[in-house]
């Protein structure tokens, strides 16, 4: 079985609009097998309601798609992370491939970033 385990978190871009609900948030992440060297990068997108709100008026011909997206009402990185964490333990599987996959479906994977 190949457990997944998070190396590093990275916190690429924030940005806030002019109130403290209004941000979004570009996070890099290198996961890797436990107990092995390497890993694969992810992305994801942290936004708030009312970024998301905002984003799909400026734009109401596009539609967000929520794979790579999380949705937060507050920006406490540390609540994020540990989400982070449990996604992360649940895509143990029998191959590293399988887990990349598995990942895949929460963020987006270094192939499209």
């Amino acid at each position: 079985m190949v457990i997944p385990e998070l190396n590093t978190f990275s916190v690429i871009s924030v940005d806030f609009g002019e109130e403290i609900d209004d941000f979004t948030a570009d996070i890099y992440m290198d996961i890797g097998a436990a107990h092995s060297e390497g890993g694969e990068t992810f992305h994801l997108e942290v936004t708030s309601p009312k970024r998301l709100e905002r984003i799909l008026k400026d734009h109401p011909d596009e539609v967000e798609i929520g794979r790579g997206l999380f949705i937060a009402v507050d920006y406490n990185i540390h609540v994020i992370e540990r989400q982070v964490e449990r996604l992360i333990k649940a895509c143990k599987r029998s191959t590293w491939t399988e887990v990349s996959q598995a990942l895949s479906c929460y963020f987006y994977d270094e192939k499209a970033i």
